[in-house]
């Protein structure tokens, strides 16, 4: 008697068949959490830009801006209405609308300000908060977000 090695066809069908039914059970956890990592990414920037802005307001001893021009794009322009930095947001992400937080050239302070990034394929949203001191913080408004505490 001669043995062969391998699988057979129907053996391999049902491994794909499994793998298949697998992957359609993660395919949709998987996509919202490049979704919130999309999210928390645009946060993470705005932060970031809107600690730049204080700094260059000390620099260059002028006030500098950080605004929202629509739900799509904030800039960070300078007090000779130069900008220094314009970003754009992916698509699915958008942030509160009219939003300006300027900061001060003496002390870096700033508007109290609140700016919301939302993700339209999800219910997740993060804020931004500014304060008067110029600080910035991150949190959930929902609270539904882990990692961030609840606003």
């Amino acid at each position: 008697m001669r043995r062969t090695r391998g699988f057979t066809l129907i053996e391999l069908l049902v491994v794909m068949a499994l793998a298949g039914v697998l992957a359609a059970l993660v395919a949709p956890s998987f996509n919202e959490q490049i979704w919130r990592r999309r999210l928390e990414g645009v946060a993470t920037e705005l932060s970031t830009d809107l600690q730049f802005a204080r700094t260059q307001a000390v620099d260059d001893r002028a006030n500098v801006r950080v605004m929202t021009l629509s739900t799509t794009q904030y800039v960070v322009r300078n007090a000779a209405n130069v900008d220094l930095k314009t970003v754009n947001l992916p698509a699915g992400i958008t942030a509160t609308n009219g939003v300006t937080v300027t900061y001060d050239q003496l002390r870096g302070t700033s508007d109290v300000q609140q700016f919301t990034v939302a993700s339209t394929r999800t219910a997740a949203e993060l804020r931004i908060d500014t304060n008067i001191m110029g600080r910035v913080s991150i949190c959930s408004p929902s609270g539904s977000l882990k990692g961030y505490t609840a606003c």
